[in-house]
C-alpha cells in the first residue's frame, strides 16, 4: 500500500502538536493543583498560628487575671449544632453563639475578652505562620498579617513589608478570631510561579521526558517509513537494471536461434555455425550476470563461510595487474605497491578476489578514458590496509553514507549512463567485516576520484 508522503507529513505534525498540547494542558492543570494546595495550606496553617500566637499571649499575661468567665448552659438539651451559652466575666454577661463542634470556641471568646486589653500581636503570628508552611515544604517568600474590625471592615493595623511583589501574592479570606466575630485576620504569602514549578520538578521533568521519548518514536517510525520507501524504490531500480541486463542477450540469442532453421534449409553451415556460437555466447553472458547477482547477494555474514588460506601478497598483486592491463574497453594506467613487511595474506582467495574486482570494476566503469588507478599495501596498526585511487567521478559526502547499502546507486548523470544492481559494494563490505576487517571512503587528496581504503587485521 502507498502513503502519500505529504499526508503522512500532515499527520505526523498534527499527532506532534497534539501531544504537545495534551502536555501543556496537564502541566497547567498540575500547576493548579498545586497552587490550590498551597491555598489549602495557607488557610490550614492561619488556623494553628492564631492558636498558637493567643496561646503564648496569655502565657506572657503578667499579674493576675482580671477577668474570669463561666459558661452556663441555658438549655439542658440542645438539639442543633449551634449552641447558645451565657458567659459571665467580673464585669460583664453576654451570650454567644457558637457550633458545638467548634474545639477552640474557648479561645475565641478569651480572644473576645482579650482584643482591647492585650490585642494580637502581628509579628507572633506572622512567625508561627511563616514556619507552619515551611514546614509542610511550602518554598514560600514572604508572609504578612492584616489585623481587621469587621464591624466597620477597616484594616487596624498590619506588618505588611515595604518592598513585595503584589503579583504573586496569595491571600487567605478573612478569619474572624473571636467568638463575636467583631475582629479578623487576613494573611498573604509571597510565592512566584517559580517556587511552584520548583515543588513540580519531578511532574515537570517526567513530562518533558515523555514529550521527548513520544516525539522520538514518532520521528523513527517517520524515518523507518521513509527508508522503506526508499528501500523499495532501490530494489525497483534493481528489478529494472537486472531485467535490462538479461533483457539483451536473451533477445540476441533469440533472434539468432530463429535464423538457423532458415539457413538450415539453405544449407549454409557457415552462418548456423556463427549464429550458434553466437547464442552460446550470450547465453554465457546470461549465465555470468546470473552468477554474478547470485554471489553478490548472498551477502548475509550469518551465510559467509570463508576458506581462509595463506595467500602470497605480492603475486596476488601482479595477478591483478595482469588482468586489468589488457582491457580493450578503455585506457588502464594501473600501479600496484607493496610497502608492507608482511608477505602473506591470511584469507578467502576466491571472495576477496572478488572484493577486488568489484572495486577495480567501479574504479573503471565511474572513470573517464583514460583511467588512473593506484593500489598500494602498507601496513597498519595490528593489520594490513589496502588503498585503491581513482580519478573518477567521485562521491559525495551525502552518498558516502549510504554506498555500502544493499539497492543503493549514486544519483548523478555519470552513473546513470552506466548500468548496476547496487550491490557490489554491499558484497564488498560484508566479506571485509567476515575478515574481520573494516571498509572507508574517503575523497582522493588530488581532488579527483576516491579512495577505497580496506582494512584486515593480521593474526
Amino acid at each position: 500500500m502507498k502513503i502519500n508522503t505529504r499526508i503522512l507529513i500532515i499527520v505526523a505534525t498534527v499527532t506532534f502538536i497534539a501531544i504537545i498540547i495534551n502536555q501543556l494542558f496537564w502541566m497547567r492543570n498540575m500547576y493548579k493543583s498545586y497552587q490550590q494546595e498551597l491555598v489549602l495550606a495557607v488557610d490550614a496553617s492561619l488556623e494553628d498560628a492564631i492558636f498558637m500566637e493567643y496561646s503564648e499571649r496569655l502565657e506572657q499575661l503578667d499579674g493576675p487575671r482580671i477577668f474570669s468567665f463561666n459558661v452556663v448552659n441555658v438549655k439542658k438539651k440542645d438539639t442543633s449544632e449551634i449552641v447558645r451559652r451565657e458567659v459571665h466575666t467580673e464585669d460583664s454577661t453576654f451570650w454567644v453563639e457558637y457550633n458545638k463542634n467548634d474545639s477552640r470556641y474557648s479561645a475565641k471568646i478569651m480572644q473576645y475578652l482579650l482584643h482591647k486589653s492585650s490585642p494580637i500581636d502581628l509579628d507572633i503570628l506572622n512567625n508561627y505562620m511563616y514556619k507552619l508552611l515551611k514546614r509542610k515544604g511550602f518554598p514560600i517568600r514572604n508572609t504578612y498579617v492584616e489585623y481587621i474590625d469587621l464591624k466597620t471592615h477597616q484594616i487596624i493595623k498590619h506588618n505588611k513589608p515595604k518592598t513585595i511583589a503584589k503579583r504573586f501574592m496569595i491571600s487567605t479570606d478573612v478569619v474572624p478570631i473571636d467568638i463575636l466575630n467583631t475582629i479578623g485576620v487576613k494573611t498573604y504569602v509571597e510565592s512566584s510561579p517559580r517556587t511552584i514549578f520548583k515543588r513540580m520538578a519531578m511532574q515537570l521533568f517526567l513530562s518533558i521526558l515523555l514529550i521527548f521519548i513520544s516525539c522520538y518514536c514518532l520521528f523513527y517510525l517517520i524515518l523507518s517509513f521513509f527508508r522503506q520507501q526508499k528501500i523499495e524504490q532501490m530494489r525497483q531500480d534493481f528489478v529494472n537494471a537486472m531485467i535490462h541486463e538479461f533483457k539483451r542477450p536473451i533477445t540476441n540469442a533469440s533472434s539468432m536461434m530463429d535464423l538457423i532453421p532458415f539457413y538450415l534449409e539453405k544449407k549454409d553451415m557457415d552462418k548456423v555455425d556463427s549464429y550458434v556460437n553466437d547464442s552460446i555466447l550470450e547465453l554465457r553472458k546470461l549465465t555470468a550476470y546470473t552468477d554474478r547477482i547470485q554471489r553478490i547477494s548472498n551477502n548475509d555474514p550469518e551465510r559467509i563461510f570463508l576458506n581462509k588460506e595463506l595467500v602470497a601478497i605480492e603475486p596476488f598483486l601482479e595477478n591483478l595487474k595482469m588482468k586489468y592491463a589488457s582491457r580493450k574497453d578503455k585506457v588502464i594506467n594501473l600501479s600496484v605497491v607493496s610497502n608492507t613487511i608482511h608477505q602473506v595474506w591470511n584469507m578467502d582467495k576466491l571472495h576477496f578476489s572478488n572484493v577486488m574486482d568489484n572495486l577495480m570494476e567501479n574504479a573503471i566503469k565511474y572513470s573517464d578514458n583514460p583511467v588512473d588507478i593506484e593500489v598500494m599495501v602498507r601496513d597498519a596498526e595490528k593489520g594490513i590496509e589496502l588503498c585503491l585511487k581513482d580519478n573518477g567521478y567521485g562521491i559525495s559526502d551525502h552518498d558516502k553514507k549510504y554506498i555500502f547499502d544493499k539497492f543503493y546507486r549514486v544519483n548523478s548523470s555519470q552513473t546513470k549512463r552506466q548500468t548496476g544492481f547496487g550491490l557490489g559494494l554491499t558484497y564488498v563490505k560484508s566479506i571485509v567485516e567476515a575478515h574481520g576487517g573494516k571498509i572507508r571512503v574517503e575523497d582522493n587528496p588530488s581532488g579527483i576520484g576516491c579512495v577505497f581504503m580496506v582494512f584486515i587485521p593480521v593474526e
